[in-house]
């Protein structure tokens, strides 16, 4: 039985396991690549504790600002899995000594030499071909790392496992809240259309959330943030019957300015803060603008 158990039922999912199941005793480097969000560590702990090192040691690197002596001592620990946590983000200065490291069979440290058995899983959320191409990341270290490569859909492109992770969050946080609570179908249809930007740590969290604010027996619109409710768009055709030219054109403003709003909003994922400065408005301004159209959901 698969440990650390990845939740979906849809193709992309279902392939993903096979594939583990397929590698997960090989020694070969793997690249894991996928959008913030998406799961990407839970892979690498799936490719761990299902290989036959899976009590030896398992030691994570921060690329984005880990010095080169720490991946140097990481590697010089025994019969180990490495993972390299957000490779693309590692400085190019880096990346020539960690070329030089992974290229060598055995480490010399006080003047005694260690033969070294490990296992080198990598992960991004940046298109290292184009960071090639930008001179940004080595293309030899590219391909060493390179070997078998697993890329990790985001949540937008497999929406058949949305009430599934849905249900698991949600019996997740209504054991630690002990809450009895289930998904309203309202809701479930807004979680079916949203865009998930921060893809399955999102919606997660907006569960969590949601959790945590309910006072009925269901999940319900009003627990959830305000990127995830949008208030329902004005039709323009609509619109043009509801008065005279001038009042008309007043209205489409207004409703264009309400879906700008709901638009950073949703960008910031709620961020009042953020939002205001991509709107180039002030807070206060952004605040009185969302108590005027009657957004709802914040």
């Amino acid at each position: 039985m698969m440990k650390y158990r990845i939740i979906g039922e849809s193709k992309q999912v279902k392939a993903i396991i096979n594939f583990i199941k397929k590698i997960a005793n090989s020694n070969a480097p793997v690249l894991i690549t996928g959008e913030k969000g998406t799961g990407r560590e839970l892979i690498v702990w799936n490719l761990h504790s299902n290989s036959i090192n899976h009590k030896k040691r398992f030691v994570t690197v921060n690329c984005a600002s880990i010095p080169i002596k720490r991946i140097e001592s990481s590697l010089l620990r025994y019969n180990s899995t490495i993972f390299l946590s957000e490779i693309g983000e590692l400085k190019p200065s880096l990346q020539v000594k960690l070329l030089r490291v992974l290229k060598k069979p055995e480490f010399e440290l006080s003047e005694k030499n260690y033969k070294v058995t490990h296992r080198i899983i990598s992960s991004t959320s940046q298109d290292l071909k184009k960071e090639i191409k930008a001179g940004n990341f080595r293309e030899d270290l590219f391909y060493m790392l390179n070997i078998f490569r697993i890329d990790v859909p985001p949540l937008r492109s497999r929406k058949d496992d949305i009430p599934l992770l849905a249900e698991h969050f949600l019996n997740i946080f209504c054991l630690r809240e002990k809450k009895m609570l289930k998904i309203s179908d309202e809701v479930m249809n807004i979680f079916m259309n949203c865009p998930w930007q921060g893809n399955v740590r999102e919606l997660k969290n907006v569960i969590e959330r949601a959790v945590a604010l309910a006072g009925g027996p269901k999940i319900t619109p009003k627990e959830l943030p305000i990127y995830i409710v949008s208030p329902k768009p004005l039709i323009i055709e609509d619109i043009a019957t509801q008065g005279t030219l001038a009042e008309v054109a007043k209205k489409v403003l207004k409703a264009a300015e309400s879906q700008r709003i709901v638009g950073a909003l949703r960008e910031t994922m709620g961020n009042k803060t953020r939002a205001a400065e991509i709107l180039q408005v002030s807070y206060k301004t952004l605040f009185n603008k969302i108590k005027e159209y009657g957004i709802k959901g914040i």
